[in-house]
């Protein structure tokens, strides 16, 4: 893996197994003047790690725009991990994969060692750009799972959990701190974390009829907490929103950029 050096924050984080070599052509539509860029992620050891922070312990959402490379993995994992902040043995936070083989997502929420799991019959089976949404509502209302700006029919197991764990857990994206292999193959731009349990109306508003655009607008951008575009190779994985950077490197241990926001 690969530190940035020349960073002067302490919560920049590292990628993994990652190279521009992965440079290809794409289709996700954006909005001006955002570069033509998401991060493209090999299915087998390629991660970002992005330390600590944010933190979130209470309500809170996660977006991401996601493409699948293939419906089938290279390493033949049941399961493949768009972000977690866990560690087995080190305490568990929250953590969204989907299903490899189904394209089921599932989505789940620790406190002490007692998770609540969200599993979508909504899936994923195409190569197609979706806009995926991971809401934590707490208390007892069930979490939920958006696919493209609508609601997924899903289950719940586990109600009651209200407020997280708050452990010095790293956060990673696109792979698994201990399940292996379990790696995104695909592509992700625009990953963004809020500390509000966003609405739908507000959900809807972000996925903008397909093309992601500059959430710095959007009607609640005062609980944006991080917003990585994952769409340059020059200036690194930045946080445009909060300050948990990430770095590219520029070397054959790092991930590549992959040309997918073409329009």
């Amino acid at each position: 893996s690969y530190t940035n050096a020349g960073s002067v924050s302490q919560l920049n984080g590292t990628s993994s197994g990652m190279s521009q070599a992965n440079l290809v052509q794409s289709d996700l539509q954006t909005v001006a003047p955002y570069s033509k860029y998401a991060l493209g992620f090999d299915g087998v050891d390629e991660t970002i790690l992005l330390a600590n922070s944010p933190i979130v312990t209470g309500v809170f959402t996660i977006s991401m725009w996601i493409k699948r490379t293939s419906l089938t993995s290279p390493e033949s994992a049941g399961a493949q991990y768009l972000i977690q902040k866990d560690a087995i043995g080190g305490g568990r936070v929250y953590s969204a994969s989907f299903n490899t083989a189904s394209g089921e997502i599932n989505f789940y929420v620790w406190t002490s060692n007692t998770p609540r799991q969200v599993t979508t019959s909504t899936a994923i089976n195409d190569t197609e750009w979706h806009n995926v949404v991971f809401v934590n509502n707490g208390d007892t209302i069930n979490n939920q799972v958006y696919l493209d700006g609508a609601e997924a029919s899903y289950t719940v197991q586990n109600l009651g959990v209200s407020t997280l764990n708050s452990l010095n857990i790293e956060l990673r994206l696109g792979g698994s701190s201990f399940y292996a292999p379990a790696n995104f193959y695909g592509s992700m731009s625009n990953t963004s974390i809020w500390n509000t349990n966003l609405t739908s109306s507000q959900i809807t508003e972000i996925y903008n009829n397909g093309t992601p655009s500059n959430l710095s607008s959007h009607s609640v951008t005062s609980n944006l907490v991080s917003w990585w575009k994952l769409n340059n190779t020059t200036t690194g994985i930045q946080d445009s929103k909060g300050s948990n950077n990430g770095s590219n490197g520029g070397t054959t241990e790092h991930a590549g950029f992959v040309n997918t926001l073409a329009g």
